[in-house]
């Protein structure tokens, strides 16, 4: 029994790294980091003084936070910098790109903008005696924020996102936030230095992707976290626009080990998207973050595609807007990764290649149309992580009063890197038709919320904002209630289901581009309604695309980590969350593979576990109909040895797992778990998994050839 045990929590714990293995497309390929990772953090940030502050120039560990000066040894413009990593000169001389985008799908008329609100006043008026309600939670006193980024900017696969994504993000008037990879952005294939200005012109906010989109540890820190953001910063004050710095950075493969964090927020970013994924579904526990200013380096996301969101028991319609709706409901804040966004006619054209998960013009629309009309009843705020991050310091750190007809605010214990914009609620003695709102000589934002009440938006650093009535109304807010919350699906199954026909058993030969290819959606090598790509856990695993005796195979190694670890191939879709395929027409798996697992333990001695994992099977916080995690169907392999060998098992070798997790289940579900049979899984099968024990001391698997029989 001890045996059996085992082996079925084993099997059910390697369902929790399948979801894992996303990984953001862009330039994979390596470059030699150099320099150190152990920059002192312990200093005192308000002596400059302190030896080991970051701006102390005698701090030999001193990370150029003050790139104004050429001389310092740590800027990456000096030829002596022992870590510059050969990057080009920096010029102040850049070409702004006009938004020149056509949208061509059908109903592209069909949108709507955010209108205006900082507007100066043709006609004024007495408003009455001034006073103040208060600090707004959120912008305006909207209930929600929203932020959506957009990884791997500058790379091949995501060219579109700089003209489609750009164009729709402006004639719906809202502010997103690229992710840049330097190098790419340096190489120009899939956009430029000019592209990325051009749109923080436009009012797009940059956030950091890193160097060249390697995982952010160990040496590798220095060049991906740091020196990206040093360079970087550098191009955007040369070139003079609104954002002079890079404040939000966004991990390659949303891979964030505890020293890449340390890194990011030593190199000055003041947030990361790093919160953990795991404990959130997308139904009682969405992945929200507060609107407090906490936790900013370890802000919680979702991600575009539904394969990879916690939203998959929902259609694919459904799943963006039911993560703002839930922030609505939560009074907090909602990130969404995406990646590209492409033409609908491109979208369709499986020889073009975009990538991760694109999203289609067409779609995009629809989702900036609930996002505009959510704004219009008061109900979201659009907008970028930085401006965000900073909301949230200066509402919290600052309090507004109001004297006469000037509102002042008073802020304690806030840096100036966090310092940004705050709505001040403020009621007039008269209800007039609108306000003017003047800080520093220019006019700032004003929101009508009712009568004799509104929202006046400042920045806090920028002194007292005079405020005059106005004849001209003020934007207001709409009657009426947003979009509804969408509903889960009965079953993945009913989503998204596939029925293979057994013509063509093939599922990956990895015959194409090596890298960036090996996770293309959907993947190019799968037959039979198969489009499922691959991943692997955990984010510290080696996986590699590669070539070997002549042939492409894929290479996974779990690392000397003592965790469970494995390698999966989705029958449908990035990782098979929220799918179902029906294998039953076929009779088996076949594969080439070679390797060695290293196993001290008795029961799993040298031996991996080849799992089939399904809908019944999975829990629904990864893509699955199980309501807590329970095991999957199974089988119990020798190590592979150091030569290919074709590895048939037939779906009859596997066996179901007795295993329930006693602290997802109830007490009912541990004791009796009704374990589906062969025929159903086979009918909803997600994804294969080749997995180790985390006792494996070796866990080195090359894979071809993968098919069905």
């Amino acid at each position: 029994m001890k045996k059996s045990t085992f082996s079925s929590t084993f099997v059910a714990l390697l369902a929790l790294g399948l979801m894992l293995g996303l990984g953001a497309c862009g330039d994979d390929s390596a470059r030699t980091p150099s320099g150190s990772k152990d920059n002192n953090l312990n200093y005192d940030p308000n002596d400059t003084d302190d030896p080991n502050h970051p701006d102390n120039p005698n701090n030999p560990n001193y990370n150029n936070n003050n790139s104004s000066d050429p001389n310092n040894p740590n800027n990456p413009n000096n030829p002596n910098n022992p870590n510059n990593p050969d990057l080009p000169p920096i010029t102040g001389d850049w070409t702004y790109i006009p938004d020149n985008y056509t949208p061509n799908y059908p109903g592209a008329d069909n949108y709507d903008f955010i209108p205006e609100t900082a507007l100066a006043c043709d006609s004024k008026t007495d408003a009455g005696a001034l006073s103040v309600e208060g600090m707004a939670v959120w912008r305006d006193d909207a209930d929600a924020a929203y932020s959506m980024i957009f990884d791997d900017m500058c790379g091949y696969a995501v060219r579109q996102l700089q003209v489609v994504g750009r164009g729709e993000l402006n004639r719906h008037n809202i502010k997103g936030s690229p992710g840049i990879i330097v190098s790419e952005c340096i190489k120009g294939e899939g956009g430029t230095w000019n592209d990325v200005l051009s749109m923080i012109r436009d009012g797009h906010e940059m956030s950091n992707h890193s160097m060249n989109h390697n995982k952010v540890e160990g040496a590798a820190v220095e060049e991906e976290a740091v020196q990206s953001k040093q360079y970087t910063d550098q191009i955007f004050a040369s070139a003079g626009q609104w954002q002079q710095e890079l404040f939000f950075f966004v991990y390659p493969y949303d891979y964030f080990p505890a020293d890449g964090i340390a890194g990011v927020q030593r190199a000055g970013h003041i947030g990361s998207r790093a919160g953990d994924r795991d404990p959130f579904n997308g139904s009682t526990n969405p992945p929200i973050n507060g609107n407090e200013a906490s936790g900013d380096m370890t802000i919680t996301f979702d991600v575009w595609p539904r394969t990879y969101s916690k939203y998959a028991r929902y259609y694919e319609k459904d799943v963006l807007w039911n993560h703002v709706y839930n922030a609505i409901e939560r009074n907090g804040w909602a990130v969404r990764e995406f990646h590209s966004v492409v033409h609908d006619n491109d979208y369709e054209d499986e020889n073009q290649f975009h990538g991760f998960g694109p999203i289609k013009a067409s779609d995009f629309n629809e989702h900036l149309n609930d996002q505009v009309d959510a704004w219009k009843k008061n109900k979201l705020w659009p907008t970028t992580p930085g401006r965000v991050l900073k909301y949230r310091h200066s509402r919290t750190k600052c309090t507004a009063s109001a004297s006469g007809n000037t509102l002042t605010y008073n802020c304690s214990g806030l840096d100036d890197k966090q310092a940004g914009e705050a709505s001040i609620i403020v009621t007039t003695g008269s209800d007039v038709p609108g306000l003017e709102a003047m800080q520093q000589g220019a006019p700032v934002s004003v929101r009508k919320l009712g009568p004799s009440r509104f929202a006046v938006t400042g920045h806090v650093l920028n002194g007292p904002i005079e405020i005059s009535g106005c004849n001209t109304a003020s934007v207001g807010v709409d009657a009426g209630d947003v979009r509804a919350k969408p509903q889960p699906a009965n079953s993945v199954c009913d989503i998204l289901s596939v029925k293979g026909t057994g013509s063509d058993g093939q599922m990956d030969d990895l015959e194409r581009e090596p890298g960036i290819e090996l996770q293309v959606l959907p993947n190019p090598q799968q037959r039979d309604g198969r489009t499922g790509s691959w991943s692997s856990y955990p984010g510290s695993a080696l996986l590699e695309h590669i070539s070997d005796g002549g042939s492409m195979v894929v290479h996974y190694n779990k690392g000397s980590e003592a965790v469970y670890g494995g390698i999966s191939l989705a029958f449908m879709e990035g990782n098979g969350g929220g799918t179902c395929y029906d294998a039953r027409a076929y009779q088996g798996i076949e594969f080439d593979i070679k390797g060695s697992v290293v196993d001290p333990t008795d029961w799993t001695l040298n031996m991996y576990t080849l799992s089939l994992v399904s809908a019944p099977t999975q829990t629904s916080a990864y893509g699955g109909d199980a309501p807590c995690q329970v095991g999957h169907y199974h089988k119990m392999m020798p190590s592979p040895t150091g030569s290919y060998t074709t590895v048939r098992v037939p779906w009859t070798d596997f066996q179901a797992s007795t295993y329930v997790d006693p602290t997802t289940c109830t007490p009912e579900g541990v004791s009796s778990h009704p374990s589906p049979s062969l025929d159903q899984v086979l009918s909803s099968l997600q994804a294969l998994d080749w997995g180790c024990t985390d006792t494996a001391t070796s866990c080195d698997i090359y894979l071809d050839n993968i098919r069905l029989y």
